[in-house]
């Protein structure tokens, strides 16, 4: 693999290895973070507005 890991941060800071040995960080808002989390991937954040009803 290119990385060994990859990590979802709402952090203001990214440098080499600041998650860890051979890992990458992506800088993301706290809704793409959180909506990562919730999908196990990298996502727009508006495809949850699409699922949601408003009543």
């Amino acid at each position: 693999p290119l990385f060994r890991s990859l990590a979802v941060s709402t952090s203001n800071r990214n440098f080499e290895g600041r998650q860890g040995p051979g890992s990458r960080t992506l800088l993301a808002s706290p809704m793409t973070a959180a909506w990562a989390a919730v999908n196990g991937r990298v996502a727009d954040p508006r495809e949850l507005y699409a699922t949601l009803e408003v009543a």
